[in-house]
């Protein structure tokens, strides 16, 4: 009789622990709410590459762009906190959104569960050739001797955010002229159709060589391993300046503690690995692997930085 009481207790207390345990017992499913290629769509590959040796599972990457990353963010906040369905999404979706947006079918800080940051790549500031400017300190001064006549090729809120930060560190006025696409704005700045140009590292590989713009600085804190010449803004006139671009790893809310924990372990040993490693940087994106602690701490501080800027500046970019 002790026996058969004993095993009931165990049976009471054994299939939650088991289950723990077995987890995933099936694929794990990422969201991407973006269109392959992209920084996200890139950064959530490398980590399904490495996680099945983990987890011994596949992970699947499932593209649901559209609606600015709404739809696929909507999509995981409704699912079910299992861990078997994640969402990676950049700052766009998370913290763009909601300046973009007056209402939105989910909120970043109380529908997900987040997890780690995956990336993060900083912005390069960019100049015409045609204008002579060699550095930043030169551009502060060309702008406050002609105020409202330089223009930026933005191809996102993101871009002009940035450059609206950078006017109110420095008391310029340059003029955000919106484009179409991150490669419109770009080939404004190249042409001289505008002049000045803050835009994404990896979105600018390419113009870096060219000798139709000059890059003037990096809006990191710490200068790039890969451009170690770049001055940081901050470094180079522009005391407080830090904007870098990051994509995180969320699950729904409500997901457990143990669940939570194995993810964030697993994946931020994925991103220490040298290959996964090495994989992102030939994309211009830098390895984090934060805790969920540190991407929950940055989503509420970057929200709260270009709430303020926005009403600060009188920035009107609810639709």
């Amino acid at each position: 009789m002790k026996i058969l009481s004993l095993l009931a207790v165990l049976a009471l207390v054994l299939p939650p622990i088991a289950q723990a345990q077995a987890w995933p017992a099936k694929p794990v499913r990422i969201v991407v709410p973006s269109a392959p290629s992209g920084a996200i769509d890139v950064a959530a590959r490398m980590l399904a590459g490495k996680l099945p040796d983990y987890w011994g599972q596949a992970v699947i990457i499932e593209n649901r762009p559209g609606a600015s990353m709404i739809i696929g963010a909507e999509a995981v906040a409704k699912s079910s906190a299992d861990g078997y369905t994640l969402l990676a999404i950049h700052d766009g979706g998370m913290v763009m959104n909601t300046l973009a947006f007056k209402a939105l079918p989910y909120h970043p800080q109380r529908d997900f569960t987040p997890l780690s940051i995956l990336t993060t790549q900083p912005l390069v500031v960019l100049v015409n050739a045609a204008l002579g400017i060699r550095s930043v300190k030169e551009l502060i001064t060309h702008a406050r001797a002609n105020p409202g006549r330089l223009n930026q090729g933005s191809g996102g809120m993101a871009t002009a955010l940035a450059l609206e930060l950078f006017n109110a560190l420095t008391g310029t006025s340059i003029v955000v002229v919106p484009y179409k696409g991150i490669a419109q704005g770009l080939n404004s700045v190249m042409s001289g159709e505008t002049q000045v140009s803050f835009i994404g590292v990896g979105s600018a590989a390419g113009a870096l060589k060219s000798d139709k713009v000059r890059v003037l600085a990096i809006t990191s804190a710490q200068r790039s391993t890969r451009f170690p010449e770049l001055p940081t803004l901050a470094e180079a006139g522009v005391p407080g300046y830090e904007d870098s671009s990051w994509v995180g790893l969320f699950g729904p809310a409500g997901m457990g503690g143990e669940l939570r924990a194995r993810i964030t372990a697993d994946t931020r040993r994925a991103l220490a690995d040298a290959a996964v490693r090495e994989s992102l940087q030939k994309y211009y994106l830098d390895a984090v692997g934060s805790d969920g602690e540190e991407l929950a701490r940055t989503l509420a501080a970057d929200t709260d930085k270009w709430t303020r800027l926005a009403r600060e500046r009188n920035i009107k970019l609810s639709e």
